[in-house]
């Protein structure tokens, strides 16, 4: 009864394990494409696929370990480091995007900065409205 419950458990967590590397590579791809028009839909799905993971996982922690000793089981550390490594590259491309839009918001500044320049009012003093061509 017992083994059955850690096979539905460890399945569980496989497919959990599974969508989560698929998400952190769709979200990567997007990083990287520069779509981040979804990032609150992004962050309600990492959110709810962690929480079952977490679940299942503090479920099979709570099983008493037949094959091996107390502790994680190796198979599922493996799994972890992976998706840990996922994070950490998907951070990486979201602090790299991250300055390529705040390069992008500074240039957009100095160009707004110098439209303003070109407004009425700016310079020494008033400037006649209209030009003659006599003189």
């Amino acid at each position: 009864m017992a083994n059955r419950l850690v096979n539905s458990l460890e399945s569980h967590l496989d497919e959990l394990f599974a969508e989560f590397a698929a998400m952190q590579a769709d979200q990567l791809d997007a990083v990287a494409k520069g779509r981040l028009e979804d990032l609150a839909v992004w962050q309600e799905k990492r959110e709810r696929v962690f929480g079952r993971l977490q679940f299942y996982l503090e479920r099979l922690q709570a099983e008493p370990a037949e094959q091996s000793g107390p502790g994680l089981r190796p198979e599922l550390a493996s799994k972890i480091k992976a998706l840990l490594e996922g994070e950490t590259s998907l951070m990486c491309a979201a602090v790299m995007q991250r300055q390529e839009l705040q390069g992008k918001l500074t240039a957009m500044r100095k160009g707004k900065k110098a439209l303003v320049g070109y407004g009425p009012g700016q310079g020494a003093g008033r400037s006649a409205r209209f030009l003659s061509s006599k003189t």
